[in-house]
């Protein structure tokens, strides 16, 4: 009985001095000043799961809207499952079914069904085809494409797609660092430990203590998870490019050929597209770093895959709208968010117009590959 109550007594102690530890460290972050809030703490905590074994990822949509669950690959995509439809036929009896996997472009924030990219390309794929196109989006923003592929290939039998297009961007550069889940080794891509990944720390500890996540410890923690490698996880700086692109050029080519293994074996169509830099598209913007970066993406996904352009037909950049500045665009028609994003003017995501535009030139560079 006197150790059960020693035992006790031990266990108090221990919490009562986690939260005066807790207390304090607050009331210090607060008093100095040297508290720090991640730009997505919000979005990524309410709308995805931390877990190590993909860092984070969203919700189903079934998990995020039980009463508005309509298809069974629902209990696994973060979207709801489209339909395009053209035939006369209430019903499909022939269709398609076309995959996107990529970040928050495919994500398609600020916009509502049939209005993504993807949809854009999905319909006009089922007008051409006339027959139905079933569209899935495997999105999370804020990933890169190491937990892309691990989460795409834990799904490919239940989605059974019949075409990937897989979205990339530059920043997928630095996520494969910050969030990697893969190491490459001996020309394959082996799992490596992730429970010391300091972004998944940062997530779980709050999504998982409530009392944590609205405090300034808590949002210090989820910036440190996402700005600083606090603990030795990250393979290579994300501060010096020649490391950056050493890197992600052996884990890219191999991340590519996966996918094509997959896909032979699979049968599905595979292709690569990368979302449109804005600052390459809208000239007067300056982006001399962001542009090197995303070209040397554009140049790996080339090399090693079948890429399509969203924002060049053929070798040619388009011409959006005709203009090259925004105040000479009718604000409506601008191809990228600048009300609603919080990232920085050259490096913004799609407006609905946007959308449009850059779902359109992917579908028209699709029918010059399975053309020609």
């Amino acid at each position: 009985m006197k150790f059960f109550k020693v035992l006790l007594i031990i266990i108090i102690s221990f919490f009562f001095s986690l939260l005066i530890l807790f207390v304090g460290i607050n009331f210090y972050l607060k008093w100095s000043g040297k508290a720090k809030e991640s730009k997505y703490l919000h979005w990524h905590l309410l709308n995805s799961r931390y877990s190590s074994k993909y860092i984070f990822w969203d919700k189903s949509h079934c998990e995020k809207f039980p009463g508005d669950c309509n298809f069974p690959e629902e209990e696994f995509v973060s979207f709801p499952v489209e339909v395009f439809n053209p035939t006369n036929n209430e019903r499909c009896i022939e269709y398609t079914k076309i995959l996107f996997l990529g970040d928050s472009f495919t994500d398609a924030p600020w916009t509502k069904e049939g209005e993504s990219y993807s949809s854009v390309f999905s319909k006009k794929l089922a007008e051409y085809k006339q027959k139905c196109v079933y569209q899935y989006r495997l999105a999370t923003a804020g990933t890169g494409t190491d937990q892309q592929l691990a989460i795409f290939l834990d799904l490919v039998d239940k989605l059974d797609p019949d075409i990937v297009i897989w979205q990339y961007y530059y920043n997928d550069l630095f996520d494969n660092i910050k969030q990697a889940l893969y190491d490459p080794y001996n020309q394959k891509l082996i799992k490596r430990f992730t429970l010391n990944n300091s972004v998944f720390l940062a997530g779980f500890l709050n999504q998982n203590l409530p009392f944590l996540r609205e405090s300034t410890l808590g949002k210090h923690l989820m910036y440190l998870g996402e700005t600083r490698d606090v603990l030795r996880n990250w393979p290579v700086s994300v501060h010096n490019q020649k490391t950056i692109f050493e890197y992600n050029k052996e884990k890219m080519t191999l991340a590519l050929n996966n996918m094509g293994e997959v896909a032979k074996e699979k049968d599905f169509a595979f292709y690569t597209t990368l979302a449109s830099l804005e600052c390459q598209v809208i000239l007067t913007i300056p982006c001399w770093y962001l542009g090197v970066l995303n070209n040397f993406v554009r140049d790996e996904l080339k090399e090693n895959s079948d890429y399509i352009a969203m924002d060049q037909f053929g070798e040619k950049y388009q011409n959006v709208l005709g203009l090259s500045a925004i105040d000479q665009v009718n604000p409506e028609d601008y191809p990228f968010e600048t009300e609603r994003d919080i990232n920085p003017a050259g490096a913004r995501h799609f407006s609905i117009a946007g959308n449009n535009q850059f779902g359109s030139v992917l579908f028209e560079n699709y029918m010059e590959n399975i053309i020609y």
